[in-house]
């Protein structure tokens, strides 16, 4: 779309207001600078939103995608919060949600409150991707690579998940850690010699 090129030539504003429909652009515009991980222009193209269509639904959890590229986690966390229970109720804001509610209560330090989050989220899809990354996002490589074995448990595929961990904005940077060094060799970044199979109780591989 030509509002995406306009976008990502720093005219996200321009390209918002000489939309015919500047409602229906608004998330084509924001994803785009979220790609571009622009905090501040989203910002600014949320505020001209608000003045605009401020009774929009979803623009609270773009203001939170906002503060959080711009690193301030608690603002994230302010502005996503009366909205979540709702958010999460409705499953397509659940899918794209419940990663920036966890990522921001982590990036705020409130630990317990996004680790309560993301059991709620394993519950839901039986998946425990988000535990692994409070526990890492926490700094407790015990408890991450309780959580990433099961994973692997449930039949990911290593080189897959060892993918995804050096990918990931808080698992990442932690595994990369001197405290995560001991991890790392069970979960090397892309590339890496593979770890060796973990040895079973009494002898023999890990299933």
């Amino acid at each position: 779309f030509w509002c995406i090129a306009m976008a990502r030539s720093g005219k996200a504003i321009e390209a918002y207001q000489e939309a015919p429909d500047g409602a229906g652009s608004f998330a084509t515009i924001a994803e785009a600078l979220m790609d571009a991980r622009d905090g501040a222009m989203l910002e600014r193209l949320c505020a001209a939103h608000r003045k605009a269509h401020a009774d929009d639904a979803e623009l609270p959890y773009w203001e939170s995608q906002a503060a959080a590229l711009r690193g301030d986690h608690a603002t994230a966390v302010a502005r996503l919060a009366p909205h979540v229970v709702r958010y999460l109720a409705d499953e397509r804001m659940a899918a794209v949600v419940e990663g920036r509610w966890i990522r921001s209560l982590v990036g705020a330090k409130r630990f317990d409150e996004a680790l309560a989050a993301a059991k709620a989220s394993t519950a839901r899809d039986e998946d425990p991707w988000y535990e692994a990354v409070v526990c890492a996002g926490r700094g407790d490589p015990d408890a991450t690579r309780a959580v990433l074995r099961r994973i692997v448990e449930t039949g990911a595929e290593l080189t897959a998940l060892c993918a995804a961990c050096h990918a990931d904005d808080i698992v990442g940077p932690a595994l990369r850690s001197p405290a995560f060094a001991k991890l790392l060799t069970e979960f090397p970044a892309p590339g890496a010699d593979p770890p060796p199979a973990p040895s079973a109780p009494g002898g023999g591989q890990a299933r």
